[in-house]
Order: structure tokens, then C-alpha cells, then sequence
């Protein structure tokens, strides 16, 4: 739903140094902008480490994901990535990054992610950025091509969904 030339790399002028601020940016390239945290059914928990897949909104998130998707419309998600947190409310989200796609190959049914905290289009916009939904555990998890910790691709797994809205 983002064409590669508009992805909003690492480093890109005018943007604060933090990936909600890049994946903020990268919507906005389209139209988009965040719904607030706080509103309510705005944002689908749908992963905690501490408490492990809300099924409930696991459903709700990937019904939203593919309504959006199918519209064309971008959407920010929360991914945990290691150990710990940055200090973010769920204590499970290190990361945000942006779903821009979807679909299914060998492997399974996938979604496809921007991340932004690259500056090289080649790793951050990747054709192999995918997520897949593993419908035995709940997890949607994938390696982003994005190396910038210790020279390796890393594992993201899905913690929150957030709703994207016009601006």
C-alpha cells in the first residue's frame, strides 16, 4: 500500500530519531496518521510477553489488518524484538514498524512490513520483511532484513496492532 520510492529510511531530514516517529512518517508519505493509544478500541493488544496471545484481540487485530490492507490503507504495529522492554506501557513492545501488505507463499499467509529503522531502502523496504501467522500458537513473527543490531537480521514478533485514520 506504500510504494518502495516513498519509504521513509533511518536518517530521512526532519524526522525525531525514534521509530514511532519514522513510522508516523512513513503513513503519513500516504495520508495516514496514528489513532491515539488511549482511545478506546483503537489499538489490539494482541501479544504480551507476560501473558502471551489475547485471542481475542489476535482476531480482532488480523480482521482490522485485512480491512485495512484491502483499502489501502498503512498500518503502525508494536513488535517485540528481545529481551525486555524500552520502557513502553505493555512492557512487551521494543519496536514499531509498518504492515504495507499481505499474502501467502510456500511458507504461509504473511504480512508484509517497512522498517524504518533503516536507512538502506534495499534491507527497510524488503520484499523479504514478512510476518507470518502461525494459527496454532496466535503468533504472527518474521525477520525483518534490517541488520542494524549486531550485523543480523532480527525477529520481530507482533505485540500490538494500532488503527490508522486519515489526516
Amino acid at each position: 500500500v506504500i510504494p518502495q520510492n516513498k519509504f521513509v529510511g533511518w536518517g530521512a531530514s526532519g524526522v525525531r530519531r525514534n521509530c514511532m516517529d519514522y513510522a508516523k512518517a512513513q503513513i503519513a508519505k500516504v495520508g495516514y496518521q496514528i489513532s491515539s493509544y488511549y482511545a478506546s478500541g483503537q489499538t489490539f493488544q494482541i501479544y504480551t510477553t507476560q501473558n502471551g496471545v489475547n485471542n481475542t484481540n489476535l482476531s480482532n487485530g488480523i480482521s482490522y489488518l485485512k480491512y485495512a490492507l484491502s483499502n489501502g490503507i498503512p498500518v503502525i504495529v508494536g513488535v517485540d524484538d528481545a529481551p525486555g522492554h524500552p520502557g513502553n506501557l505493555d512492557n512487551s513492545t521494543d519496536h514499531f514498524i509498518v504492515i504495507v501488505g499481505m499474502g501467502t507463499n510456500s511458507t504461509g499467509n504473511y504480512f508484509q512490513f517497512y522498517d524504518n529503522a533503516s536507512g538502506n531502502v534495499s534491507q527497510g523496504a524488503s520484499s523479504l520483511n514478512l510476518l507470518y501467522y502461525d494459527s496454532n500458537t496466535g503468533i504472527i513473527s518474521g525477520n525483518s532484513q534490517t541488520d542494524y543490531a549486531n550485523n543480523q537480521p532480527l525477529p520481530y514478533t507482533i505485540t500490538m496492532i494500532r488503527k490508522s485514520k486519515p489526516l
